[in-house]
């Protein structure tokens, strides 16, 4: 059975999108800052493989109908469990190497509360840092550290550009 198909794409806005499955329980939203070329993806609970690729394809999709450079993300996965680990090779080797082709180049992640989730993003930790031209993975203990510290890379490129 094909997971992804349970899944409900709702745009919010021009900005934010989030994904219902077929309970309309939340399981994840995209908000987008543009003053900082930021995507903040918010992930809740556990979701099959071939729903967190059918995601990240609804993000790219978004992205460049919207017109939404994206040079960094934050993946908060603090309140998602299990593991992911199969969708980690799909990252790695096809998704963003793409993604860099186009400016992304900064990804960071916010831990999750379950061991097995924090497992998985240590592979997929290990597995992003053989990305070419991927200038920083990074984890974090909270969104509000990791807020702080995309907006201080943000601001640092902003000045050098000017």
């Amino acid at each position: 059975m094909d997971k992804a198909k349970e899944l409900h794409f709702l745009e919010i806005d021009d900005a934010r999108f989030e994904i219902k499955d077929k309970y309309k329980k939340t399981r994840f939203q995209y908000e987008y800052l543009k003053e900082y070329q930021l995507a903040i993806q918010t992930w809740q609970e556990f979701l099959h493989e071939d729903q967190i690729i059918e995601i990240y394809q609804h993000m790219a999709v978004f992205a460049k109908n919207k017109l939404q450079p994206i040079a960094m993300s934050i993946s908060n996965l603090q309140n998602y469990d299990g593991s992911f680990h199969l969708s980690n090779e799909w990252m790695a080797n096809f998704y963003i190497p793409k993604a860099v082709q186009f400016g992304y180049r900064y990804m960071f992640f916010v831990k999750s509360k379950d061991f097995f989730a924090n497992l998985a993003l240590e592979d997929a930790v290990e597995e992003l840092s053989q990305v070419k031209d991927l200038s920083e993975i990074n984890i974090f203990d909270s969104l509000e550290e990791a807020m702080v510290y995309s907006k201080e890379i943000a601001n640092t490129l902003l000045k050098k550009s000017t």
